[in-house]
């Protein structure tokens, strides 16, 4: 799995799409599943070969923190949000820069009122990260939404925002609530011709809903080291957590 990041990572870079940080939303199609990514603190050894060890150090810098919203007068929370941001380095034998570090930076939203909250273009949480120097990074950013159809039908797809390539010391990410999304129809004729056609939908915001964000910022070089700020709801409530690895 290292090998095929740094693999798809050194493609990008050679096809020249190196773009500044952006705080932009961009949908896409993407493939229903999971977004959660929670890893338990550990430091570990396993053999790439009877002499190659690889090493992979794994460290929880924030697990599960829950924040809470409230804009209607009864006091009962409207929103719900979860966070937890985990560290992960590999270490492979010989030359340290082919090993990496990735943060991984899980949210997740949990709508029970809409009233009086204006959900266009919300932040649920915005990651800023300074590195101790200057490194290429990729962002991976993929929101998954638990809905009902206007039949109260459950309706689940996700919305992924191209990957980016950074360089330099800081990367700054948003879990952004997502307005539309996309997906492909088929179409099957009587002559067994299947068309395609992909459609934009417009997503609105329900008491019910969930939204899980799941976010990678991934380098090239391992033990990377430096510090992160996290706000849930920037402008909203600013809530800040903050730390270093």
């Amino acid at each position: 799995m290292e090998k095929k990041f740094e693999s798809e990572l050194g493609k990008r870079i050679v096809e020249g799409k190196k773009r500044g940080s952006s705080r932009k939303v961009i949908m896409g199609i993407g493939a229903v599943g999971a977004c959660a990514l929670l890893f338990m603190a550990a430091s570990y050894t396993f053999a790439a070969s009877e002499n190659s060890p690889v090493v992979i150090t794994e460290k929880t810098l924030y697990s599960q923190e829950t924040d809470y919203y409230t804009a209607s007068v009864d006091g009962d929370a409207d929103l719900q949000r979860t966070m937890s941001l985990n560290y992960r380095s590999t270490l492979p034998p010989g030359n340290g820069d082919l090993g990496n570090t990735k943060l991984i930076y899980s949210v997740n939203m949990q709508v029970k009122d809409t009233t009086d909250i204006v959900f266009t273009d919300m932040i649920v949480g915005e990651l800023s990260v300074t590195f101790g120097l200057s490194v290429t990074s990729a962002v991976y950013v993929s929101c998954l939404v638990m809905t009902t159809d206007a039949d109260g039908n459950a309706v689940t797809f996700t919305v992924s925002q191209p990957n980016e390539i950074v360089y330099g010391t800081d990367v700054a990410v948003d879990a952004v609530v997502p307005s539309q999304y996309t997906y492909i129809e088929s179409t099957i004729a009587e002559d067994g011709t299947v068309t395609e056609e992909t459609i934009t939908a417009d997503y609105t915001v329900s008491a019910g809903d969930s939204l899980s964000w799941a976010i990678t910022i991934a380098t090239f070089h391992p033990d990377m080291t430096g510090s992160f700020a996290e706000v849930a709801w920037p402008g909203l409530v600013d809530y800040v957590r903050a730390g270093t690895f």
